[in-house]
């Protein structure tokens, strides 16, 4: 192993370290000296050292065990306090639909700040969401493609599906361009039980941003470029999704 490589895992693990509360160990760097870690960001380390698992495999164990650490310390700050966390996660191929979850967070964080209610809205990507367990409520969103959400969408909602039904939750789906554009008000989601409400917003089309096969898809069905998103929609439902959290910190235990 080089020593700026060796430099970067002993500075890796001791970052790793000060997060969790303070440094409790020695930082080592040789298969040697870190034969018995008692840290996770040591185990990795050691099994690195040994040749068990490659660089990469490395990096992203840390990158995650970052992810979860910063997530249950700041959850846990926030429900000593009493600030209720909202989770946006929007599955978008080209960016509208993450446009969405963005206007939608930043209408919501300024409606519960009116109406005084302490809390924090994280606006993310569906793909990047490993769990919704320390989130008080939930909006997913997604892009329409030929009448379905997309995967990383439908992926979150099979996942964590037992944690949904237990918080509220909203959904909503974008595509429709036009008039005459298929109903998407016909999904599947108007179904789920669990869900509050499914709300069905205008999307984009940008023939420019497309794959070769959308754009033969789109030339099929005489779909022309548009933006029938509404940030006034957005903006009342936001006032929706927000009275229904004051309602909901109102309510007796």
């Amino acid at each position: 192993m080089t020593l700026p490589l060796a430099l970067a895992i002993a500075v890796s693990a001791l970052c790793f370290a000060v997060l969790r509360g303070g440094v409790r160990t020695r930082i080592c760097a040789t298969a040697h000296d870190i034969a018995a870690p008692d840290t996770l960001e040591e185990l990795f380390a050691a099994r690195y050292a040994r040749g068990e698992i490659d660089f990469a495999q490395y990096r992203d164990s840390l990158k995650l065990l970052s992810t979860q650490l910063h997530c249950c310390h700041y959850s846990d700050l926030e429900k000593e306090e009493g600030i209720m966390r909202i989770l946006i996660a929007t599955a978008s191929r080209h960016g509208s639909t993450r446009e969405l979850g963005q206007w939608l967070g930043s209408s919501l964080t300024e409606k519960l700040e009116e109406n005084a209610v302490s809390a924090t809205v994280d606006i993310r990507d569906a793909a990047e969401v490993d769990s919704i367990a320390e989130y008080d409520a939930v909006v997913i969103g997604s892009g329409v493609y030929m009448g379905r959400w997309l995967g990383d969408a439908r992926s979150l909602v099979a996942r964590e599906q037992s944690e949904l039904e237990t918080r509220p939750v909203w959904l909503f789906s974008s595509g429709p361009i036009g008039t005459d554009s298929p109903a998407a008000t016909r999904s599947k989601w108007n179904e789920a039980s669990w869900a509050i409400e499914h709300k069905v917003f205008g999307g984009k089309l940008d023939r420019s941003t497309l794959s070769w096969f959308e754009r033969t898809v789109v030339r099929l069905i005489k779909a022309g470029d548009g933006d029938d998103r509404s940030r006034s929609e957005i903006d009342d439902w936001a006032g929706t999704i927000c009275a229904a959290m004051i309602a909901q910190t109102s309510s007796p235990l």
